[in-house]
């Protein structure tokens, strides 16, 4: 039932992260694999969802760091200053779609992943934070560089402004 369930979810999500659909078939499979074999680790503090997306998570990230896919960038929270101003969403969604795949492909890893939970998965502050295991005032710092960054980048690369 679970797997049922959950399963195009993974699989998609795979997809996003590897672009191959074979890798992302093999990939849907070990997941289920590590979530059946570690299900008594589910506490319920978190919605299931949650919990099967971090997994899907770390093994997509430990498949593309083994590939050599995978571009680290170390985030230290501690040293980086705080921004006052946040990153309206609004101005996230007037990048048009076709420039926002391609600005994707250009931003870390990381910071993809973290807008595609916020964005294209719903995932509030709160399940982020889970799923990365850091408090919610970090996660909402997190997404608001990651949009700060591709918004930054839109910028730059397209010479005008966004900003109203």
């Amino acid at each position: 039932m679970l797997y049922d369930r959950y399963a195009s979810k993974v699989y998609n999500k795979c997809i996003t992260l590897t672009h191959d659909t074979e890798v992302a078939k093999d990939l849907t499979h070990d997941i289920f694999i590590k979530a059946f074999a570690s299900i008594s680790s589910f506490k319920g503090k978190s919605t299931f969802f949650t919990w099967i997306y971090a997994i899907t998570y770390n093994t997509c990230i430990d498949y593309l760091r083994k590939s050599n896919m995978y571009v680290d960038t170390p985030i230290d929270d501690k040293n980086m200053p705080a921004s006052n101003d946040e990153i309206d969403d609004g101005e996230l969604m007037r990048v048009e779609l076709d420039r926002l795949k391609k600005l994707l492909k250009d931003i870390s890893t990381d910071d993809t992943i973290i807008l595609f939970m916020k964005y294209q998965d719903g995932m509030t502050i709160k399940d982020i934070g889970e799923v990365f295991q850091i408090g919610e005032s970090a996660a909402k710092m997190r997404v608001n560089r990651a949009k700060k960054k591709l918004i930054d980048l839109y910028n730059k690369r397209y010479r005008h402004s966004i900003y109203y």
